[in-house]
């Protein structure tokens, strides 16, 4: 009978073997990982392009906008699976119509609403914008509303009653600096510069001055819609150079901004030169780079407050927008 030597694995031998199978494993499980993770972002990425797309075509269609935080609005008609559409992490999709996005909350599966991008809570979000950044859209003139005499400057009460009332719309919820949720001062009196564009935006003056230092120009004026028009001179109804304070309130809602002119300022005098509906284009200065330093997309605190900090300013329109008869 004869034997063949047959020669196994030693332990030394198996124990390499393992050795390099664990390496090999704990090289390729994190790329495995990040590609897996990578792969569930641009899941969610699409599906928020998608919820997108459908509010788009739903505000378009239905003359409304959708603002339940679920989109409940898109269910059957422009989203049929909208009840169980989850992201890659099991969470459903929301959005926030004041700021115009859909957003999924990421593998870590919070989101601060109110808050920016860089908020620890929002930072792994995966948000798409239906609406662009803020800006000014329509701009509509009140001329003369209570048909003040402006003739009559004898008499205080015509005087009082001589005033123009200028309607800013804007493309989504804004907050004025200065102002909180309801629309109350929570500094002094905003002085409104309605003068032409200057270098370097700085915040807008909180009190009552005429420190030309402490003011701003929020606005440009043209005279042509042509975007290569250059900007006419600052009307003297708001400007600076004035001195005098408009009254500035909210109007509808928090898309429109309303700024009453001083008593005694109205275009109907053709002695003052002041804005025309039909006559003058309006934009807002500010940039992507260089906000606008009165107007913000709301933000909120950790009560839930309407503030300032950490809201994004406003940006030019990038054309001229003509100041329309308000009706």
């Amino acid at each position: 009978m004869l034997f063949r030597n047959r020669k196994g694995f030693s332990l030394i031998e198996l124990m390499i073997v393992i050795a390099i199978i664990g390496i090999l494993v704990a090289v390729a499980l994190p790329q495995f990982a990040a590609m897996t993770e990578d792969a569930k972002k641009t899941k969610a990425k699409q599906d928020c392009d998608t919820f997108v797309q459908a509010i788009q075509k739903f505000n378009s269609l239905e003359g409304t906008t959708v603002q339940d935080k679920y989109m409940k609005e898109l269910k059957g008609k422009y989203i049929t699976n909208l009840d169980t559409m989850k992201d890659p992490w099991g969470n459903r999709y929301e959005q926030e119509h004041r700021k115009g996005i859909v957003y999924s909350k990421g593998p870590d599966s919070k989101h601060k609403e109110g808050a920016g991008p860089s908020h620890p809570e929002n930072k792994d979000d995966i948000a798409v914008p239906y609406i662009g950044a803020l800006t000014l859209v329509d701009a509509k003139l009140e001329v003369n509303p209570e048909g003040g005499n402006f003739q009559d400057t004898s008499d205080q009460n015509e005087v009082d009653r001589c005033y123009d009332r200028l309607h800013l719309y804007f493309n989504k919820e804004v907050f004025l600096a200065n102002r909180d949720k309801d629309g109350n001062f929570t500094g002094g009196t905003i002085e409104v510069n309605l003068g032409n564009a200057v270098a370097g935006n700085t915040a807008p003056p909180t009190s009552t001055t005429n420190d030309p230092a402490a003011k701003t120009a929020h606005f440009r004026y043209f005279e042509s819609a042509n975007p290569n028009s250059k900007t006419i001179a600052a009307p003297t109804d708001l400007s600076s150079a004035t001195g005098v304070n408009a009254t500035v309130t909210y109007g509808a809602d928090y898309k429109e901004i309303v700024i009453k002119y001083a008593a005694g300022n109205t275009s109907a005098n053709p002695a003052k030169a002041l804005l025309i509906p039909g006559t003058h284009y309006i934009n807002l200065t500010g940039a992507k780079n260089e906000k606008n330093t009165l107007f913000f997309e709301p933000a909120t605190d950790t009560s839930g407050n309407t503030v300032k900090s950490g809201a994004d300013g406003a940006e030019a329109a990038g054309a001229q927008i003509q100041i329309k008869n308000y009706e």
